[in-house]
């Protein structure tokens, strides 16, 4: 099996993930009802709070999470190639551990780490599968 047909999962996990960084930028969250004050980058808004993005709300964490999961992607990149000019058929361990560590940590975000850093955790745990070796010719 070539190198290929286990680099789609990592293709769509690097895509998948410029989505999420860009809704983090991008896409405005309202606060819940009943949500009077909050205080974002040391200002208070109090009455009825704007709704901002996730990076208006925690550059630093969004930052690092950016970080993380491009690391990921690297590793996963990286076991995937080796993998494929090597022409082995085991499972990609580097890639199978980075992929958990992502689904296992994303569900400290609930809905907005499973939808985004879990989703590539996922993708990067498929691309670990073991693939076929090419026999004979």
């Amino acid at each position: 099996m070539h190198s290929h047909a286990r680099l789609w999962p990592v293709a769509f996990a690097a895509a998948w993930a410029c989505i999420s960084l860009a809704a983090a930028f991008v896409y405005p969250i309202k606060e819940p009802v009943g949500v009077l004050s909050v205080t974002y980058g040391g200002h208070t808004y109090t009455g009825n709070p704007p709704a901002v993005t996730l990076f208006e709300r925690d550059r630093t964490w969004v930052l690092i999470m950016a970080v993380v999961v491009a690391v990921a992607i690297l590793v996963a990149l990286i076991d995937v190639t080796v993998r494929g000019r090597r022409d082995v058929g085991s499972a990609g361990i580097a890639t199978a551990i980075v992929g958990a560590l992502l689904v296992a940590f994303s569900l400290f975000g609930l809905l907005w780490g499973l939808a985004s850093v879990g989703v590539v955790g996922l993708l990067l745990i498929l691309a670990s599968r073991p693939g076929e070796t090419t026999v004979g010719a």
